[in-house]
C-alpha cells in the first residue's frame, strides 16, 4: 500500500496525458481529506443528489438552520455553514468531503450523489474517492442514507428504488452484518404526512427487504432540519440521531465490504484510463524516465482496488509487463545504475523483481569482471613468454657467434644449445597454452554477450508483441465506449443502472395505486 501522505504530496508529470493529469489532480485533492480520516472513526452520509446530505450534516453539526423563502423554491439555509450546501439537482459535491466539528470526535463524510449527473470523470472521481476512504479510516463507523420525499413519490417511486439498489450493492457481501450500523432518514416530510408515510414503511416494507431490516433494529425515521417536525413516532431530532451514531459498532471489513456502484461507460472508462496508465508506464521505463512511476502505479492500484474484473485484468497485464520491462535492465548497459534507482521508488510487489533481477546483473558483472582480469594477467603471460623466446632467440644467435670466432670449442657450443632449445621448446609450449586460453576467454566472454543479447532481443520482441496487444486494447476500449455514450444520448438520457444480485430474484417493484397522498403504494 502507498503511503499516502507521501504520495499526494506533489503530482508529477504525466507526459501531456490530459485525462491522466485531470484524474491525478483529482485523487491529489482527495489526498489531503483521505489523510485526516487515518486512525479516525468516520460516518458515511450518502444518498442521491439533492437528497440534503450537506444539510443534514450542518443539522448534526449543531449549526443553525432557517427556511429562505426567496429563492424560487424554499430553501434550508445556515450561517457560518460546516458543509457548504447546494441547491436544485445538480450535485454540490464531487468527491468525499470530510467535516469535523471543533471539539468533536465524530468525522462525517459527504460522499458523492449515487448516480451523478455531471459525467463519467465526476463518476469515476466520486467511487475513487469512497473506496479510498474506506481504505485508509480506521473505522466506517457507520452509513446514514438520505433519501427525500420526493423519491417516493417521483416516476412511480424509481428514484427510491434505484437508490436502494445502489446502497444495497454498496454494502456489498457484508450487508447482514452490518445493518446495525445503518440508518435511512427520510427528509422534506411534512408533519401531516409523517404519520401515513410512516405506516405505509411499515405495513409494506417487504417491498424493500433494506428498509424491513433497518426497521427492525428502529434505524428509520424523519428528520427536519428546522425541528419543525411533531415528536411522534419514527421522528428523530437531533440528539436522537447522535445517541443512535454512537452506538453504531461500525462497518465489518470495510476495506474489502464497500462495492462502488458505477455505469457501465463508467467501467469502460477506468478500464481504459487502466490501460492507459499501462501504456505511459511502458513509455516511460523505455525512456528511463523514472518519475512518474510512483505517481501512475499509485492511479492504478487506486482503480485496481475498486474490484472491477475488466479493470484487474488489465492491472495484472500491467503488472507483467512492468516485471518483463524490469527483467529487460539485466541486459542494459546501466542495468545496475537503473535498477538501483528503481529499487527506491517502485510499489513493493516488484521489489522482489527488482532485488532477483539486480542480483543477477551483479553476477553477470562479476564474472565479466572476472574474465576481464584473467585475460589481462593471460595478456602479460604472453608478452612474457614472447619475451623470453626473444632472448632465448638472442643467446642462441650469440652462442653461434661465439663457436664461429673460436671462444667456445663444439662440444660446448652442442651442451649450451641443448639447453637453449629446451628453454626454447617449454617456453614456445607455454607461449602456445597461453594464447589457446585467451582464445578461449575471448569466446566466453563473446558466447555470454550475444547470449545476453540473444535474451534481450527475444524479450524485446515479446514486449513489442504484448505493446500492440495492448494497444489494441486501448483502440477497443475507445471504441466500445464511444459505442456506449452514443447508446445513451440515443436513450432520452436514461441512466443505465447496476442491478444487485440479490434484486435478480425478483423484488416486488411499486404500483402506482394510491397512499401516501398523490403517491405510490406498496403492495
Amino acid at each position: 500500500m502507498f503511503d499516502y501522505k507521501h504520495s499526494y504530496a506533489k503530482p508529477a508529470n504525466l507526459g501531456g496525458d490530459p485525462k491522466l493529469a485531470k484524474l491525478l489532480g483529482t485523487v491529489s485533492k482527495m489526498g489531503v481529506q483521505i489523510d485526516s480520516a487515518k486512525d479516525k472513526e468516520v460516518v458515511l452520509v450518502i444518498g442521491s443528489t439533492g437528497a440534503g446530505k450537506s444539510t443534514f450534516i450542518n443539522y448534526l453539526a449543531g449549526r443553525k438552520m432557517k427556511l429562505d423563502t426567496t429563492q424560487m423554491d424554499d430553501a434550508v439555509v445556515c450561517d457560518n455553514p460546516l458543509a457548504e450546501i447546494g441547491h436544485g439537482m445538480k450535485s454540490h459535491t464531487d468527491r468525499p468531503q470530510l467535516y469535523q466539528e471543533p471539539g468533536s470526535s465524530l468525522i462525517l463524510c459527504d460522499c458523492p450523489g449515487f448516480f451523478d449527473n455531471r459525467g463519467l470523470d465526476v463518476e469515476v472521481a466520486n467511487a475513487i474517492g469512497i473506496q479510498s476512504l474506506a481504505k485508509n479510516s480506521k473505522l466506517v463507523k457507520g452509513i446514514i442514507l438520505i433519501v427525500d420525499r420526493a423519491s417516493f413519490l417521483s416516476g412511480r417511486g424509481q428514484t427510491l428504488e434505484l437508490t436502494i439498489q445502489s446502497t444495497l450493492k454498496f454494502l456489498g457481501p457484508n450487508l447482514g452484518k452490518n445493518l446495525d450500523s445503518v440508518m435511512m432518514l427520510i427528509s422534506k416530510v411534512p408533519n401531516e404526512k409523517i404519520k401515513p408515510f410512516y405506516k405505509a414503511i411499515h405495513d409494506d416494507a417487504s417491498m424493500l427487504p433494506l428498509c424491513s431490516e433497518i426497521l427492525k433494529r428502529g434505524n428509520v425515521g424523519f428528520y427536519s432540519p428546522l425541528d419543525d417536525l411533531s415528536p411522534v413516532d419514527g421522528v428523530f431530532n437531533r440528539g436522537n440521531l447522535l445517541s443512535k451514531i454512537n452506538k453504531f459498532k461500525g462497518i465489518h471489513d470495510s476495506e474489502n465490504t464497500f462495492n462502488i456502484s458505477v455505469s457501465p461507460s463508467a467501467e469502460l472508462e477506468i478500464t481504459g484510463l487502466m490501460s492507459l496508465i499501462s501504456s505511459r508506464v511502458r513509455s516511460h521505463l523505455n525512456k528511463l524516465e523514472f518519475e512518474p512511476l510512483p505517481e501512475l502505479l499509485k492511479l492504478a492500484e487506486i482503480l485496481a482496488g475498486m474490484r472491477i474484473d475488466r479493470v484487474q485484468t488489465e492491472s495484472e497485464k500491467m503488472e507483467t509487463m512492468v516485471i518483463d520491462q524490469i527483467k529487460l535492465f539485466e541486459f542494459h548497459d546501466k542495468g545496475a545504475e537503473h535498477l538501483s534507482n528503481l529499487k527506491k521508488i517502485m510499489p513493493a510487489n516488484y521489489e522482489k523483481t527488482i532485488v532477483q533481477t539486480l542480483m543477477r546483473v551483479q553476477e553477470r558483472l562479476e564474472k565479466e569482471k572476472k574474465i576481464a582480469a584473467e585475460a589481462k594477467k593471460t595478456k602479460i603471460e604472453l608478452e612474457n613468454s614472447k619475451t623470453a623466446i626473444n632472448d632465448l632467440t638472442g643467446k642462441q644467435k650469440s652462442l653461434q657467434k661465439d663457436l664461429e670466432s673460436a671462444k667456445i670449442s663444439q662440444q660446448e657450443y652442442e651442451k649450451q644449445n641443448k639447453i637453449l632449445q629446451d628453454q626454447m621448446t617449454k617456453t614456445a609450449a607455454a607461449y602456445a597454452a597461453t594464447e589457446k586460453h585467451m582464445e578461449v576467454l575471448k569466446n566466453e566472454l563473446s558466447d555470454a554477450k550475444n547470449e545476453a543479447v540473444r535474451t534481450r532481443d527475444f524479450m524485446q520482441q515479446q514486449l513489442s508483441e504484448a505493446e500492440r496487444r495492448a494497444d489494441d486494447r486501448i483502440k477497443s476500449l475507445q471504441s466500445e465506449l464511444e459505442r456506449k455514450r452514443e447508446e445513451s444520448s440515443n436513450s432520452n438520457g436514461e441512466s443505465i443502472i447496476l442491478i444487485h444480485p440479490a434484486l435478480l430474484g425478483g423484488y416486488p417493484r411499486f404500483s402506482p395505486m394510491g397512499g401516501l397522498g398523490c403517491g405510490p403504494r406498496f403492495y
